[in-house]
């Protein structure tokens, strides 16, 4: 229990403190390395799968963006941290409707 524990531990630290801001302050570059450090920590958490494809769309790098959103979306999330970080990247990308959403 305490890896999962610890790693929640750490994504708050991490990306709600630093990463959010890098987002935020348009360092995806920042925000991308973070999140890449976590998913080598633990790689099936779909927030930060979500959060990477809303980072290159911003850097607008259409289809790393939709390789990570489209990851997160197979895992099913139901958090709206997630589903909102997916609705932002999809947007962007023309991909609100069709087959490919839930």
């Amino acid at each position: 229990m305490a890896g999962p524990l610890l790693f929640v531990l750490l994504f708050v630290l991490l990306f709600f403190f630093v990463g959010e801001d890098a987002l935020d302050n348009g360092q995806f570059k920042q925000a991308l390395q973070l999140c890449t450090k976590l998913l080598k920590k633990q790689e099936d958490h779909a927030i930060v799968k979500a959060l990477m494809g809303l980072a290159y769309v911003r850097m607008d790098k259409k289809q790393e963006a939709l390789q990570h959103a489209d990851e997160a979306r197979l895992m099913k999330p139901t958090d709206e941290e997630t589903l909102q970080a997916l609705t932002y990247t999809y947007k962007p990308l023309n991909r609100r409707k069709g087959p490919l959403l839930w």
